[in-house]
């Protein structure tokens, strides 16, 4: 009996492993952060805001910032904003300098007991409902939260930061990503002499 469970027990399939697109040039943020700052409707600006904000300046994906509450962003005046994340990858995290404006905005006036789209419980799709909400013209540009991360960590791996450091912040538990997000970089001209030979 026991060898027939074996014998016809399901083989589990393992998930398919997608590659990392190419995070959006020092431009296209520019015109990220402009196009969320000037929305005609408040509430899709508010949330815009803040989604781009942490996204692309903090580095949270969709699922943490569908679940990211208000009183999680703590913001220190003009020593920064510092983002408490929970759930399986917790961890904290600094905004940008960039990008503060664009989280104060999106939290501006909201309850510390709401999440940062100003519901008490965000909807499991809310993320991509503000993206398709935001109206913009610039030809070519669409808003992406997998990609505004993509930016977040590949401007990280240009920072004097340890590999540690780095999959500590990002909540990244290899350095798998990393290396698919350094392949879309342009090449370092560097002269690593100096550090290769100690002299740093």
């Amino acid at each position: 009996l026991e060898f027939r469970r074996v014998l016809f027990r399901s083989p589990k399939t393992k998930a398919k492993h997608q590659p990392v697109r190419a995070g959006y040039t020092q431009a296209e943020e520019a015109k990220l952060r402009r196009i969320a700052s000037n929305q005609p409707n408040a509430i899709t600006q508010r949330q815009g805001c803040v989604t781009v904000g942490l996204a692309c300046g903090a580095g949270l994906d969709a699922s943490e910032l569908r679940h990211t509450w208000v009183r999680q962003v703590l913001d220190h005046g003009d020593d920064g904003i510092e983002v408490v994340v929970t759930g399986v990858n917790a961890r904290r995290v600094w905004v940008r300098r960039e990008y503060e404006a664009l989280v104060r905005a999106g939290i501006a006036g909201l309850s510390a007991d709401r999440t940062i789209f100003g519901h008490t419980q965000a909807s499991r799709n809310v993320v991509n409902s503000v993206l398709s909400r935001l109206q913009f013209v610039e030809d070519g540009l669409t808003f992406d939260a997998a990609r505004m991360r993509t930016t977040w960590l590949a401007w990280l791996v240009t920072r004097p930061l340890s590999l540690r450091a780095i999959l500590d912040v990002s909540g990244l538990q290899s350095a798998r990503t990393l290396g698919e997000i350094i392949s879309h970089l342009p090449p370092d001209t560097t002269d690593v002499r100096p550090v290769l030979r100690g002299e740093d």
